[in-house]
């Protein structure tokens, strides 16, 4: 049966076939959702867009395209906004003043996009050019294709990985190639390594820190011609800095994993790692009961301190002349008293019924039977009756 939200074409052959919505707009509409404003910074009073009102901002934005999707501020000064129409972002690209101030609208480079990994099993696409293979899956999507290579005995060699870029920033979980339905599965980029101070985080183009050497970690000289033990400049062990297996190096992959699937920045992505790197304690049936008998155990403690204390602070009391007259008692000594009383009341009691008990067990001893009635009621039995050695 054909659902509420699909379209149906009769062929000639009389062969009625049904066609969702997704296959029929099969040809993905390519526009960026993701526009960054910036102002013109043309005189000294100029001033970023961050730094004016928040209300002039949201009545200017409001005033052209309604309110947006989503609206951050970037550490530049410009406004990252998110549109859900493909006119709020042709406006926003032609906008030229938002609250009398002059702006420029551009394409967000990285977020407007999003880049995917595909596995050719089968080797299908060994003799197809790079650049018709973009061509072919243009209509889903697709603006770059990239072919992995390997080196192997100082020759480079092509593999069945290719590295597709798609124009929009969901990334799609398959793809058609010709007939065949392929998976494309997430791509996570290495981690950023400066090539100056070998630091992870930032490239040598923004680096504030010393040259150091990529084998030995030492300043001062360069690693190409380092003949040096190897030794990592950020976890001091026994490999260069570019090894994979740095424990600092995967700890990097973990955080471009996270913002590349979460789609956040960098800082934002490491703090969240750092906190799910942190230890937390292991509760065991032993460590629980452990604990819940220590805490017993200092709770009686304190009671009993309290009683002594207690105990100790009305012995003064009742040492004194009677003659001289007594303060009232507290509502706390009021109470233990009752409860010492009703203690005594409740062993007076327990006393008295043990004594009754023990009364009534002396009352009725168990009587001895003779020895010639035991013989008699032997006899009646048809027994032969026990003769007594003397």
């Amino acid at each position: 049966m054909a659902t509420s939200n699909s379209k149906k074409r009769c062929y000639p052959s009389g062969l009625e076939i049904t066609f969702n919505d997704e296959q029929i707009n099969s040809v993905v509409e390519h526009w960026p959702r993701f526009i960054t404003l910036e102002a013109q910074l043309s005189d000294q009073n100029s001033k970023p867009l961050t730094k004016v009102s928040p209300f002039l901002i949201q009545k200017g934005i409001q005033g052209i395209i309604g309110t947006p999707k989503s609206v951050k501020k970037l550490k530049s000064g410009a406004l990252l906004i998110e549109v859900t129409k493909k006119q709020h972002s042709t406006s926003l690209l032609a906008l030229k003043m938002l609250a009398d101030i002059p702006v420029v609208g551009k394409i967000h480079s990285g977020l407007n996009q999003s880049k995917g990994i595909l596995f050719d099993r089968d080797h299908d696409l060994d003799d197809i050019p790079e650049q018709e293979i973009q061509h072919e899956l243009e209509s889903q999507g697709v603006i770059s294709v990239k072919r992995f290579t390997k080196r192997r005995n100082d020759v480079v060699e092509p593999t069945n990985t290719y590295l597709l870029t798609f124009c929009v920033p969901n990334l799609p979980t398959n793809i058609k190639v010709g007939l065949y339905q392929m998976k494309i599965e997430t791509f996570v980029p290495n981690p950023l390594r400066c090539f100056k101070c070998q630091r992870f985080g930032h490239g040598q183009m923004n680096c504030k820190g010393s040259e150091a050497c990529f084998r030995c970690g030492e300043d001062g000289h360069d690693g190409k011609t380092c003949q040096n033990t190897p030794k990592c400049k950020n976890c001091k062990g026994e490999h260069m800095a570019s090894s994979k297996q740095c424990p600092i190096w995967k700890k990097e992959k973990e955080i471009q994993k996270v913002k590349t699937e979460s789609k956040i920045p960098y800082p934002e992505a490491k703090k969240l790692v750092n906190l799910s790197s942190v230890p937390k304690p292991q509760l065991t049936y032993a460590t629980v009961v452990k604990a819940s008998s220590l805490k017993e155990a200092a709770t009686q403690v304190s009671e009993k301190d309290f009683l002594m204390k207690s105990t100790s602070s009305e012995a003064p009391l009742a040492s004194n002349d009677k003659g001289k007259s007594t303060p009232p008692a507290s509502a706390g000594h009021a109470a233990i008293a009752a409860q010492k009383s009703v203690a005594v009341a409740a062993s007076k009691s327990e006393a008295a019924g043990s004594s009754k008990s023990s009364g009534r067990q002396n009352k009725s001893p168990k009587k001895k039977k003779h020895p010639e009635a035991a013989d008699r009621s032997v006899a009646q039995k048809g027994e032969r009756p026990r003769r007594s050695s003397q």
